[in-house]
């Protein structure tokens, strides 16, 4: 796994690379509304999201699945008040 989230120009969102059954995948990084953190000035929101992220293979039914993965992250971004409470 990669120890920082990085940017891909292409499609402007950030991910994060992960190893699940010795192969390695780039997943994008998600905010608490499931949507993918976009654009290079989210690095802070997308470090963050790195960092609280549980990275665990998919399940189906109680059974992992290989071919996918989950990324489960709680992040929530500071307030525009500059009160990060």
């Amino acid at each position: 796994m990669t120890k920082k989230p990085f940017f891909r120009a292409f499609d402007g969102c950030w991910y994060a690379q992960t190893r699940l059954g010795g192969k390695r995948k780039q997943v994008k990084l998600l905010d608490t509304s499931s949507d993918p953190i976009r654009g290079r000035e989210n690095e802070e929101a997308a470090l963050r999201a790195f960092q609280l992220a549980d990275f665990a293979p998919a399940q189906r039914e109680g059974r992992p699945v290989r071919s996918r993965i989950v990324i489960k992250v709680r992040f929530a971004p500071p307030s525009r008040d500059g009160d990060d409470h």
